[in-house]
């Protein structure tokens, strides 16, 4: 079972008496926002995006960059997460990041810079959420992600560990497309992943029933959208994942 993740990163923000920071208070949490942004990511990893819709001077502008656009079954221009062009919790290219990207700003972030959230509390959110999805990468009950039709001779078939792998290693150069579970050669993100196991775990407990593990998995993975849906960003993965719950 997930243990909640109690280490909390220090702000960063110094203000030196005399300062502009220390003359007018109020922008510090404009430069604190910024703290918490580089040291997130979570918006680029896949932990609660599955893909970033592109505009066409976006596309332009990513020639050159580790990003590998692709078409979306609708013929939409996106690329998908985990981002390429992400190093540790920064944007190697940052510069010319896409629009969707630039506009992009969580709750977590925003009550940060109009100050109803601060920024130790946010910070510490930021780290339970990484542990959160830490334990789900790692605990996907077995056979959950068994292949439903004879895999390729080449293919390795997806096991928790595989998963967890597949999260951990360097970015590939080339992707043939977001993960949906018949894939393996590149990162599967995390919200990509909830979404696949949804389904999955109804039609489980349609059919035969959940087992213990699972319900776990469940439980853990209810509580992750929860704050997702409460901290970053409003997600129908929330109610997906409570009615499964309600079920138990």
């Amino acid at each position: 079972m997930y243990t909640q993740y109690t280490e909390r990163a220090e702000p960063t923000v110094d203000v030196e008496e005399n300062s502009i920071e220390a003359q007018h208070p109020e922008i510090v949490s404009a430069q604190q926002s910024a703290v918490l942004c580089q040291t997130c990511g979570l918006c680029c990893n896949g932990a609660l995006f599955s893909f970033v819709a592109l505009k066409e001077k976006d596309v332009e502008a990513l020639k050159g960059t580790p990003i590998k656009i692709r078409a979306d079954k609708d013929g939409k221009t996106i690329f998908s997460q985990p981002c390429a062009a992400l190093s540790g919790t920064s944007c190697s290219i940052y510069e010319t990041r896409p629009g969707a990207c630039r506009s992009y700003l969580c709750s977590l972030t925003r009550g940060v810079l109009n100050g109803s959230n601060d920024l130790e509390s946010a910070l510490g959110h930021v780290a339970d959420m990484k542990a959160r999805g830490a334990w789900l990468l790692a605990n996907v009950p077995q056979g959950m992600l068994k292949q439903r039709a004879p895999a390729p001779a080449k293919q390795t078939p997806l096991t928790a560990n595989t998963i967890l792998k597949m999260w951990q290693a360097p970015k590939p150069e080339a992707t043939g497309g977001e993960a949906t579970g018949n894939e393996s050669n590149e990162p599967l993100s995390l919200w990509t992943l909830l979404s696949l196991l949804h389904p999955r775990f109804l039609a489980k407990h349609q059919q035969v029933g959940l087992t213990a593990q699972d319900r776990a998995y469940v439980a853990n993975a209810f509580a992750y959208t929860k704050r997702v849906d409460r901290l970053f960003e409003k997600t129908p993965l929330l109610r997906k994942y409570a009615e499964l719950v309600q079920q138990f």
